[in-house]
């Protein structure tokens, strides 16, 4: 089930958009993770229902590496460009950062956010992580006053 969910949802996103930008290829993955909320959520009961049926990782955890790898692969493109900060750890990183937005994907779950609010929670998510991932501000939608994202 595990494997089998990832796969599919590894299909779904490789049909995504493909964009240059990091933040916004950062802010796609994340609403990528909300819009597939029921998968997600599939996955992570069954990994905490079966956690002791998986492998320890070198890390010391258990979630299998391959579960990041949506992340991994723009924060890869992210280095590649120049946008990431050279001494980031991009495997621990990814790790990081699926965890943070799975947490809010269950926090919502089973409700997906829609419309100003989907848009809001990507953008939330990204300005927390942009910084410290690439030493830049986030670059703000100059349409809104302010500015603020940061939770």
């Amino acid at each position: 089930m595990f494997d089998e969910t990832n796969t599919r949802l590894g299909k779904k996103r490789s049909q995504l958009p493909q964009l240059k930008s990091f933040v916004k290829l950062l802010e796609q993955r994340i609403l990528f993770q909300f819009d597939q909320s029921e998968s997600v959520s599939a996955v992570l009961k069954y990994y905490f229902y079966s956690r002791d049926t998986f492998p320890r990782q070198k890390d010391g955890g258990y979630l299998p590496e391959k579960s990041a790898l949506h992340i991994e692969e723009i924060l890869r493109i992210a280095h590649e460009s120049g946008e990431l900060r050279p001494d980031i750890n991009i495997p621990e990183s990814a790790k990081v950062i699926t965890h943070a937005i799975n947490g809010f994907v269950m926090e919502y779950y089973p409700r997906t956010p829609k419309g100003r609010e989907r848009k809001q929670l990507a953008k939330t998510i990204s300005a927390l992580f942009y910084p410290a991932l690439t030493g830049r501000n986030y670059p703000h939608d100059t349409k809104r006053k302010g500015g603020d994202y940061i939770l």
